[in-house]
């Protein structure tokens, strides 16, 4: 009886230790913010790549946490992120609507939190921004990543890095006979 306790003590460990993480849910307020403007036509899409399912950080600059979150639109599928700011004002990225990731940020392997402060030149040549808030950066692993940042006005894309070109295939010689010689 003591050999079969001890068994499922450490098969339950081993389980908690291979347990995905919690999610973190929306704030309160974010959650209202989202079922009265949004949720009609767009759903909350926390998908495996979107780890954890919400992002908080001041991304307004006001000291205060803000939050963001991946969605879904309900007539389309496209993804996007939805940023709640404290202050009540709310923006869409993605999703349906062109937002420099693009109408469906399904490219997107993940995303994290990129802390205010300078940032480097893009591939586009534009100026950088220097960030006054935070910001979420979104990648493709191996491939396109971006800048998305805010203020209670809008939300801007920074161009990171670009899809690598895929490589061209040498062209084919063209086949030649070689000539009798006299």
């Amino acid at each position: 009886m003591k050999a079969l306790l001890a068994c499922l003590l450490l098969a339950s460990a081993s389980w908690a230790a291979h347990a995905p993480p919690q999610q973190k849910k929306l704030p309160k307020w974010a959650q209202q913010l989202y079922q009265k403007k949004l949720s009609s036509r767009y759903e909350l899409a926390c998908l495996p790549q979107f780890r954890p399912c919400v992002l908080e950080a001041d991304f307004e600059g006001d000291g205060r946490q803000d939050a963001a979150t991946m969605v879904r639109k309900r007539t389309t599928g496209a993804l996007g992120v939805a940023v709640f700011l404290s202050s009540g004002a709310w923006h869409l990225l993605g999703a349906g609507t062109d937002a420099g990731g693009g109408g469906d940020w399904a490219w997107v392997d993940q995303w994290k939190i990129f802390k205010k402060g300078p940032v480097k030149q893009g591939p586009e040549g534009l100026k950088p921004p220097v960030l006054s808030s935070d910001a979420i950066l979104f990648e493709k692993r191996k491939g396109q990543a971006g800048l998305v940042y805010c203020d209670s006005k809008n939300c801007s894309w920074y161009q990171l890095k670009e899809e690598p070109k895929p490589k061209e295939e040498p062209k084919p010689q063209a086949e030649t006979t070689p000539k009798d010689k006299p």
